[in-house]
């Protein structure tokens, strides 16, 4: 595990992180909150695989970032191969701090969950100022024995200020042998101001009982939150 909490500037680039393996918590770059500074920090070009938490299990991560720095960008960062087997959530880039995080370019594939009360999330933005989300691709979530409503989310905003999400592709085809099962390509709170535009969401997930496999999901009907430059989206849902 790769963690940086301040200095100057920071970089972590370049580097490859795989093979990890443990019964806990498992993080492969985690970007503290403990200093949040006025230079840039760059997390850029890695290649993040292979992290397994196995037994009881518990939650994994490829990149974490609770940082307020002024400037950060995650970029070209390859995430794949992330597991866990207990009641956990595995989530390739987790954003739980940002004055002004930009995520542009990942690839973010091969997530998996193998508990009834396991959750997978290719992005996960839940607190910050402004986070921006570009360009990213993801796909090939999993949770095949999940039993929950929406256990799998492409891209799931969950709080924040303001988040930007623009030219990202998504794509799901879910199955699980759970009573309830959905999934969602993006799912947005109505917390945070969202702009979504020029992105493709595709979800051929199958559902099971009263849950819904959907391209965008709304926490509630609540749309003074949902910009109005949001536009030219491709959403499909379907099997």
């Amino acid at each position: 595990t790769c963690t940086y909490w301040g200095g100057t500037s920071s970089s972590i680039s370049n580097n490859i992180l795989s093979n990890l393996n443990g019964q806990g918590t498992i993080t492969g770059i985690n970007l503290g909150s403990t200093f949040n500074g006025a230079t840039n920090s760059i997390i850029n070009a890695n290649q993040l695989s292979g992290f397994n938490s196995t037994g009881t299990g518990g939650a994994v991560t490829g990149v974490s970032c609770s940082n307020t720095s002024s400037t950060i960008t995650i970029s070209n960062t390859t995430i794949s191969g992330l597991s866990s087997t207990g009641a956990s959530t595995v989530t390739g880039i987790n954003i739980s701090g940002s004055t002004a995080t930009s995520l542009i370019a990942n690839k973010i594939h091969s997530l998996s969950s193998s508990n009834a009360g396991g959750s997978v999330n290719g992005i996960l933005v839940s607190a910050g100022t402004l986070s921006t989300l570009t360009n990213n691709i993801i796909g090939n979530l999993t949770a095949p024995v999940a039993n929950a409503a929406n256990p799998i989310n492409g891209i799931n905003i969950t709080g924040g200020t303001a988040v930007n999400v623009f030219y990202n592709s998504v794509y799901l085809n879910a199955t699980s042998s759970g009573a309830l099962f959905g999934s969602s390509a993006i799912s947005v709170s109505s917390t945070p101001t969202v702009t979504i535009r020029n992105n493709i969401f595709i979800n051929e997930s199958s559902f099971n009982g009263a849950a819904f496999a959907v391209a965008m999901r709304r926490s509630s009907t609540t749309l003074t939150t949902y910009s109005n430059a949001s536009n030219n989206n491709l959403l499909y849902a379907g099997t």
